[in-house]
């Protein structure tokens, strides 16, 4: 059982994270870009570590504890960093994604008994080449090896090969090295490798245009026949299996933060801007139909944070926590869209220009969707955990 941190500590948290947010985050968004100024966006995650709020691999670094999937989320748990995220995505949740991908690259890091000496920018690499982009490599079956996985590391000389395919893998900008989830094998199991971004065999692709969350890196890998030192395989003091389901785990939970941060940004901009505007000589915010939209919205926010709490208070065997934060995705993506879908609705035809960045929020909580696992993709996960009890 994770320890708790006391109100007074994550009230410190949130504000941090929320003044981090309004003081360096939004004015990249005061640019006329669809996206805001993408190119002040190193300087802001340069900026990020030093305030304690990204994640780093380097020893001392001042991200490394307190940064979002720090260290701090092994005796924590994930409640620290869920709450950072959402309040770094009530600005933007593009932003907020480049935390949560350089988080997720660290992680499994911290966690290793033998962590290899890795850069500054890691990228988590899950998703197979094959299908819909998700989760689909647990489902042959839970309690089995990853028998889907089609990224397969085996044993060559004194060290490995890795071949396969990964795709969709976000980061906070070009990465210098991969966490790479792949099946050995020699025996079908779960393996996790540290791979240079510079390996030879290595092709890594940009996915390209996108509809939202441009802010984050996107790449397509393909490994072929990639030659690793066996000092690059991470070895964890629990199962593979296990360490792979809590990362998992902590990647939803982290997900649907940022769903239920843009949403809230989305409300929080609706009721300013119905606070200001009249129509037939009183302030909108007035009109019955302007208030059913502010109430139905701010209630599926609700329901987004209760879902999200319930996954990063889950307890229990690894699968038992990672279900709820399969769960929580299901229940808080068609939340967190509806929300800001009726906040839109609010602005009229203005919810569609770029000055009120409505749209963005729009665009980035419709791809947060399918990050990390695509609806029926969850749903089959959550089925089948339910079919086996």
């Amino acid at each position: 059982m994770s320890e708790q941190l006391s109100w007074e500590e994550l009230a410190a948290f949130r504000e941090m994270a929320a003044s981090f947010a309004k003081k360096t985050i939004a004015p990249m968004l005061a640019h006329e870009s669809p996206d805001g100024n993408l190119e002040m966006l190193p300087a802001i995650l340069q900026q990020g570590q030093e305030a304690g709020l990204l994640t780093s691999p380097l020893p001392g670094a001042a991200g490394r504890e307190t940064g979002i999937w720090g260290s701090q989320t092994l005796t924590h748990g994930p409640a620290v960093s869920a709450m950072l995220l959402e309040e770094l995505a009530v600005v933007c949740g593009g932003a907020a994604m480049c935390f949560h991908a350089q988080g997720m690259g660290t992680l499994p890091l911290l966690r290793s008994e033998n962590p290899p000496s890795a850069p500054e920018n890691v990228a988590a690499a899950f998703s197979e080449a094959f299908g819909i982009p998700g989760l689909f490599t647990l489902r042959e079956p839970l309690q089995a090896a990853p028998a889907a996985v089609e990224t397969v590391a085996r044993e060559a000389g004194d060290g490995f090969e890795l071949s396969g395919e990964k795709t969709f893998v976000y980061s906070a900008g070009r990465p210098e090295a991969y966490l790479v989830f792949a099946r050995s094998a020699a025996n079908g199991d779960w393996t996790c490798f540290l791979v240079p971004a510079d390996a030879k065999g290595l092709q890594a692709r940009n996915a390209g245009a996108r509809a939202g969350l441009r802010a984050a890196g996107l790449e397509h890998l393909r490994f072929d026949r990639v030659k690793l030192d066996r000092s690059l395989l991470l070895r964890f003091q629990v199962p593979n299996r296990e360490a792979v389901l809590e990362q998992l785990r902590f990647s939803l939970i982290g997900l649907s933060a940022i769903a239920a941060g843009i949403a809230r940004g989305a409300l929080a901009s609706a009721r300013q801007y119905a606070g200001e505007r009249y129509q037939g000589g009183d302030l909108i915010i007035a009109h019955p139909a302007m208030q059913t939209l502010l109430a139905e919205s701010d209630a599926r926010i609700a329901a987004c944070q209760a879902g999200l709490a319930r996954a990063v208070q889950a307890e229990g065997r690894a699968e038992a926590r990672f279900r709820e934060a399969v769960r929580a995705k299901l229940i808080i993506m068609p939340a967190a869209a509806g929300a800001v879908t009726d906040c839109l609705q609010i602005f009229g035809g203005y919810g569609y220009m770029e000055d009120y960045r409505m749209e963005k929020r729009l665009r980035d909580v419709s791809v947060l969707k399918s990050a990390g696992g695509a609806p029926r993709e969850l749903r089959a996960i959550l089925a089948q955990m339910i079919q086996e009890g």
